[in-house]
């Protein structure tokens, strides 16, 4: 630990005896590295685990789920990390790249406090455990009802005409370990037969959402 740095946050392990977490950063010396610390004998040695994260994204909070010691996250200076089976850190997609000072795992869900882009909150992160394991392939993770129902929007006044609003179809929540260019999402029933598909150009690292409306080859 760089001399005069600060320890923003210590975190006890809720599953292992003797393993903490410190997040520890170095910016106003001019110092941006990202600094995660951990112990496993009750703080008498301590090593830096930051693989993966940029040389220049320094780390304010490090926390392990509560219901899995595999997983870790930390919220850095420019959005949510996670760390899975001594794997190395990866971005958690969907966010602006702002900086988290905290992080909450309540229940099922994950309280992201951002400084300039409000509260954000992630629900169902057990996929973590599963998606980001080594050698972890694109999977699907929700499949959301229409969004298009008309009714929802009320009456169209007299001599107006209503629009479909935006995002009309069926939402598809899903996870790539890699970059796809070009990308068409294809939805098939059980013989194989596709019943929507939609071209959505490029799909990025980490959680992508997706609408289908539905149309026959």
């Amino acid at each position: 630990m760089p001399k005069g740095a600060t320890v923003s946050m210590i975190d006890a392990s809720p599953h292992v005896p003797g393993r903490a977490f410190a997040a520890v950063n170095n910016y106003r010396q001019n110092d941006f590295k990202p600094y995660v610390f951990v112990t496993e004998d009750f703080g008498k040695t301590w090593r830096n685990v930051n693989s993966g994260l940029d040389d220049e994204l320094w780390v304010r909070v490090v926390r392990e789920d509560p219901t899995d010691g595999d997983v870790w996250y930390c919220g850095t200076e420019a959005g949510v990390f996670i760390r899975v089976q001594d794997s190395n850190w990866m971005k958690m997609g969907g966010l602006p790249d702002a900086p988290v000072h905290d992080l909450v795992l309540k229940e099922n869900d994950i309280v992201i406090a951002t400084h300039g882009r409000g509260f954000y909150v992630f629900e169902d992160r057990q996929i973590f455990g599963t998606l980001l394991a080594p050698n972890a392939a694109m999977k699907t993770l929700k499949i959301l009802p229409s969004v298009g129902d008309p009714s929802r929007f009320g009456p169209v006044g007299r001599g107006e005409v209503g629009n479909n609003p935006d995002g009309y179809g069926l939402k598809v929540v899903f996870w790539s370990p890699t970059e796809q260019k070009d990308a068409v999402l294809t939805m098939k029933d059980r013989d194989g037969f596709a019943v929507a598909s939609q071209r959505i150009g490029t799909i990025n690292p980490g959680l992508n959402s997706a609408y289908l409306s539905p149309s026959y080859p």
